[in-house]
């Protein structure tokens, strides 16, 4: 089981893979990994076995910030520590390299690259690193002065979003297109529509940039701020707000249905079910309907913002100031 929990806090869902790694690191708790030995705050990156809850191996950092989802790419586990990227041996823990770029993101890979965001002499960036050894490939310039969006690579592009949408070159960083809309939701790729929370709307425009449609899911009393990265399946839009979850068409934006569940947190699609995480509880709706299905409450009564639970093969993975692991 791979992801970062604890102090760093981000959207998108941890990653399992080959028997598991996470990040963790948060002050106290009872029960998993919660700090540094000693220290009581801090990040600690461990490898835990997917099967039996078994901590692998760790490694721990003085260093704490907002959480963001780890990744692991042929054998090299990536995580978010503080304002750095740090790559890690799956197999052993051991650090292989670092990347202080003044993270401010979380971390996309694609075709062996690293995508972040990072603020540097004032400057938000967006770079391109090698997850072999974290060489910088390139670096461009980014209109995102606070809110820094983590990037999304399809065919051979980069989208990210902050006080604008924008497509970039992911073999060059050079900018191919800009939409002046302000992004508060991490860009979602699926074929040939790139979809962005803007505000309170929800819009998907195409890989040109020209907008296909948008809806404005608040009112003028009562604005609702799309702030999650939607998740995308079987050409159907799956948003969380409000303490809910709305499903839209992705061709044309229409409304398919909408449940209040009293969660909002970032969904994950996975076999026909939408799984949403929030304080002391996970839920699993089916996705065709909305129908709930289960719902699973533990007795730790907090989570980090954004972070989604992992599901794969028929197991959902997800962090409560411990790690669970609960069956379908």
């Amino acid at each position: 089981w791979v992801g970062v929990g604890g102090t760093r806090g981000g959207g998108g869902p941890p990653e399992a893979a080959d028997g598991a790694a996470s990040a963790r690191g948060t002050p106290g708790g009872e029960g998993g990994r919660t700090g540094p030995a000693g220290t009581g705050s801090g990040t600690v990156v461990s490898a835990v076995d997917a099967v039996a809850g078994t901590v692998q191996w760790e490694q721990s950092y003085a260093a704490t910030g907002d959480p963001g989802p780890t990744a692991v790419v042929d054998g090299t586990v990536l995580a978010p520590v503080g304002g750095s990227v740090v790559a890690l041996d799956a197999a052993s823990g051991d650090q292989q390299w670092s990347y202080a770029g003044g993270l401010a993101s979380g971390i996309t890979v694609a075709d062996g690259t690293v995508y972040v965001i990072g603020t540097q002499d004032g400057t938000a960036k967006l770079s391109a690193l090698s997850a072999a050894d974290g060489t910088v490939s390139w670096e461009a310039d980014v209109a995102a002065e606070t809110n820094h969006t983590t990037p999304a690579v399809a065919d051979g592009t980069v989208y990210v979003g902050g006080t604008a949408l924008q497509a970039f070159g992911a073999a060059d960083g050079r900018e191919q297109w800009q939409v002046e809309t302000p992004v508060s939701a991490p860009p979602v790729v699926r074929e040939d529509s790139v979809v962005v929370g803007s505000g309170s709307e929800l819009a998907v425009y195409d890989t040109g940039g020209d907008e296909r449609w948008s809806v404005d899911l608040g009112t003028d009393d009562e604005p609702v701020p799309v702030t999650r990265p939607p998740a995308v399946a079987d050409d159907r839009l799956y948003l969380s707000v409000a303490d809910g979850i709305r499903s839209y068409d992705l061709a044309n934006g229409e409304e398919q249905y909408a449940v209040t569940i009293g969660i909002d947190g970032t969904p994950v699609v996975a076999d026909g079910y939408v799984y949403l995480l929030g304080p002391g509880q996970v839920t699993c709706l089916a996705a065709d309907d909305g129908a709930a299905e289960w719902s699973y409450g533990t007795r730790q009564h907090t989570v980090t913002d954004g972070v989604a639970p992992a599901v794969v093969d028929g197991v959902a993975y997800f962090p409560v100031e411990r790690l669970y692991a609960i069956a379908e």
